[in-house]
Order: structure tokens, then C-alpha cells, then sequence
């Protein structure tokens, strides 16, 4: 391998594959635990496999961490939410990748499979790249996509893209650790928008006047199923706000949409009509 160290920063069943792969290419690497519950997956398999990990609730101490490094050392850095900071970043001694999930430069920041369907995207994607000193903005090492067929949940996507960033991964590997890799640069633009984890569809608001697709793409872009990272979609009506419990898209007619709203339990149906 050409770094002394290799570091791996992230969350989930990708950051997990991804860590079991090194593994098998003899390869230990240590892993930092951000914001990670004690008992999550990751946390589990790490401590069952006795790997060197360090765990950060404050990203200061974090940075403090990174910045002390003088290894030459390579960041994995693989469904993470870490912002690293211009001072780690700019450490001649470091090397960060970067895996997104979406088709770079477009859906930058976070939550860009909800982005993703809620813009009506024709596809969807993941991005291996260079970390640099902008958000989702360094030159790319290797991107896959996947065409949408407009039933797509944010959840259901999600898995999608997990699955197709580790195949992407498994063909860089070997270029990643031997540091072999070639990047093209990231295509450069002004019109593209950084999502933050603030930022939400329409403010979170289903609107009647929408067309049927865009209606079924607003319901499926806040869709997380079980995983609680949006409040649920709100309508407004006669001046009061309902909050949408439920929703159901009928998969071979898209004009065929019905909510279920929480305060008078009124039912919209037929994209829109009381």
C-alpha cells in the first residue's frame, strides 16, 4: 500500500463492506466513529473484529484528531457526515475520498437521493472523489448511475445507491491503495445548488396545483420509510395545516394518488380532489 495509514470515517452497510474488503486485502484500517451509536452495526462489528477505532461526539475534537496526523495517511471517507476543514484538508500528508450519492456536480450537500426524485431526475447515481476545500466539488474518480422509472422512494433508492457505490468501489480499490488512481475534474458550474440538511422539498409543503408526477415525486422524495430524517409532509386547506400520515400511488397509473390527512381524516384522491 503507498500510505502508512489508511483511516475510514462513515456509517452503514457500505462503510462496513467497504471495511470487510481492506480486511481481506490485508489491509487494518482505523476507523473513526462521528455522531455513531455505541450499539450500532458498525460500532458492533468493529469491536467483534478488534479494530483500532476512536469514537467523536464533537467535530472539534475531531478536527483536532485529523490535524494531528503526520503520517502519510489516506481518509476513506464513505457515507459520512463530517464536513472536513480546510486546515485537514489542505495537510500535504493527507489524502480524503469521498463517496456521494448522486451524480456529481448535480444534488451537492446532503439528502441528495430525496433531491434526487423530487426534481423528477431521468437518473440517479453515486460519485467517487477527491475531497477538496468545497463541498462535493473534487475531481472525480469514478461515477455509475441507474435509470428511475418514477417509483422510486427515497429509501427504496437509497439501497440502490449503496449496492452501486460498493461495486464502484471494488473497481478502484486496488488504484485507491496504490494511490494509481485517474480523475477527470469535476465539471464546473453556477447554476448547481449545495442542499443542506435544513433545506426540504417546498419546506416540506404538498401542493394541489402540482401535476400528478410531481405530486408522486414530492411523497416519494420524503419517503425514508422507517428512518425518521424529514417530518412528515404537510397540505395545507382552508387555512389549517394537515399533516399527510399515509400515501398511496397506484404504480400503473401515476394520476392515481391518495393521502390520508391526520386531523379530520379527509382523503384526497385522484391527484387531488376532494
Amino acid at each position: 500500500m503507498f500510505f502508512d495509514k489508511l483511516l475510514i470515517i462513515g456509517s452503514g452497510s457500505i462503510c462496513i463492506n467497504v471495511i470487510k474488503s481492506l480486511i481481506e486485502k490485508d489491509v487494518k484500517p482505523i476507523c473513526l466513529l462521528y455522531k455513531e451509536h455505541p450499539i450500532s452495526s458498525l460500532s458492533m462489528m468493529l469491536k467483534n473484529k478488534g479494530l483500532e477505532h476512536y469514537t467523536f461526539d464533537d467535530k472539534n475534537k475531531l478536527k483536532e484528531f485529523l490535524e494531528s496526523i503526520n503520517d502519510n495517511t489516506l481518509i476513506l471517507s464513505v457515507n459520512n457526515i463530517y464536513l472536513f476543514p480546510k486546515s485537514v484538508v489542505r495537510k500535504p500528508n493527507i489524502k480524503i475520498i469521498n463517496f456521494h450519492n448522486a451524480l456529481l456536480p448535480y444534488h451537492r450537500g446532503m439528502n441528495a437521493p430525496t433531491w434526487t426524485i423530487f426534481e423528477q431526475d431521468k437518473f440517479a447515481g453515486i460519485t467517487w472523489h477527491i475531497v477538496n476545500e468545497n463541498i462535493d466539488d473534487g475531481d472525480i474518480i469514478i461515477q455509475k448511475k441507474i435509470e428511475l422509472n418514477n417509483t422510486e422512494t427515497a429509501l427504496y433508492l437509497i439501497k440502490q445507491l449503496m449496492t452501486l457505490a460498493f461495486c464502484a468501489y471494488k473497481e478502484i480499490e486496488d488504484d485507491i491503495l496504490n494511490w494509481t488512481i485517474k480523475t477527470t475534474p469535476m465539471p464546473k458550474t453556477n447554476t448547481i445548488q449545495i442542499h443542506y440538511s435544513k433545506d426540504v422539498p417546498n419546506n416540506g409543503f404538498y401542493n394541489e396545483k402540482w401535476d400528478n408526477l410531481k405530486k408522486s415525486a414530492f411523497l416519494r422524495a420524503l419517503d425514508w420509510g422507517c428512518i425518521n430524517q424529514f417530518q412528515k409532509p404537510k397540505l395545507i386547506k382552508n387555512d389549517e395545516v394537515f399533516i399527510i400520515n399515509n400515501y398511496k400511488i397506484n404504480k400503473t397509473n401515476t394520476s392515481d394518488i391518495e393521502i390520508e390527512l391526520s386531523l379530520e381524516n379527509l382523503k384526497i384522491s385522484r391527484g387531488g380532489d376532494f
